[in-house]
């Protein structure tokens, strides 16, 4: 996936007009984090994990399984390979202006993607989990997905 400011920053807002609804009980959702999925999936978890849609459509499907009727829906918290890497970066080039390190010192992974095109083939550039196939994942009758925002802006 190539990333541009055009792409890389969308988000969806969701705008309903008409009659104030009624209140109703509050929907009852179980919260998955990113350390859980990693568990899951056997892989050490760190930012430059990249989480491929089969595992990620298989970590899902087993977690809806094992919800009771008690729940209304399952919030995961996942790497967004759209921001990952310039939040992460503005993060090390924070830390690293007040510690003194020099831009040498820039981990692999945070180097911008164009310095990365000459490298060896099959070398991954994607970090997280691009949110196209979240919303190409088959999930049972029934059960809609929607991306929110998380407090971690990378997420």
């Amino acid at each position: 996936w190539w990333h541009s400011e055009f792409n890389r920053f969308r988000y969806d807002v969701e705008l309903v007009v008409g009659e104030k609804v009624a209140e109703t009980t509050p929907l009852r959702f179980q919260r998955r984090s990113h350390e859980e999925v990693c568990t899951f999936l056997k892989k050490p978890c760190v930012d430059e994990s990249a989480h491929v849609g089969p595992e990620i459509c298989r970590y899902v499907g087993a977690q809806i399984e094992s919800l009771g009727d008690d729940v209304d829906g399952l919030v995961i918290t996942l790497p967004n390979a759209r921001v990952l890497r310039p939040v992460r970066l503005l993060a090390w080039l924070d830390a690293a202006s007040r510690e003194g390190k020099a831009l040498s010192e820039l981990p692999a992974w945070l180097r911008p993607v164009d310095t990365e095109l000459g490298g060896p083939e099959g070398e991954s550039t994607i970090h997280g989990v691009e949110p196209e196939a979240l919303f190409e994942m088959q999930l049972p009758a029934g059960w809609t997905r929607r991306g929110i925002w998380a407090e971690d802006p990378a997420m």
